[in-house]
C-alpha cells in the first residue's frame, strides 16, 4: 500500500486449496461467472497475473455499464486444506461518492456485493 487507507476489506477462509482458489481468482471464465453484483454480467474479463499485470473487466449491470478505477488486493495463505483469502479495495471516488461515504460507509454501500462476490467464488472453489 501507498498509506492510502482501503476502503473495504473482506476476510474469509475457503475449505479448498490456495491453488483451486488461484485458479477461480485468475481463470478468466471462472472469474467472469463470480465477479459482480446480481444482475451484473461480465462480457470481458482478462487476468494478467504478472507483476505490474492488470484485470480487465467489463462490467454491466441491469440498466447501463458500470465504470470504475480501483485497485484490488487478493491475498491468498493457504492453511492445510484451507485457505484464508482476503480482498481490499481502494481508488478514486466521485464526487457523489464522497457526499454518499459522508452519510453511509463503504461497507454499507458496496459490501453486500463484495460478500456475494466471495460466496460465489468459494462455491467455484470449493467445487
Amino acid at each position: 500500500m501507498t498509506g492510502k487507507e482501503k476502503d473495504l476489506v473482506l476476510t474469509r477462509v475457503f475449505d479448498a486449496p490456495r491453488e483451486r482458489v488461484w485458479k477461480a481468482w485468475t481463470d478468466p471464465r471462472q472469474v467472469a461467472q463470480w465477479w459482480g453484483p446480481a444482475g451484473f454480467t461480465n462480457p470481458r474479463c482478462e487476468v494478467d497475473v504478472r507483476p505490474g499485470g492488470v484485470l480487465r473487466i467489463d462490467m454491466r449491470g441491469p440498466d447501463a455499464p458500470f465504470e470504475g478505477h480501483n485497485v484490488a488486493e487478493f491475498t491468498l495463505n493457504g492453511k492445510g486444506d484451507a485457505t484464508h483469502v482476503t480482498w481490499a479495495m481502494y481508488g478514486p471516488a466521485s464526487f457523489v461518492s464522497k457526499l454518499m461515504g459522508i452519510f453511509f460507509s463503504m461497507d454499507s454501500m458496496i459490501g453486500k456485493d463484495f460478500e456475494a462476490g466471495l460466496a460465489a467464488l468459494k462455491a467455484i472453489a470449493e467445487k
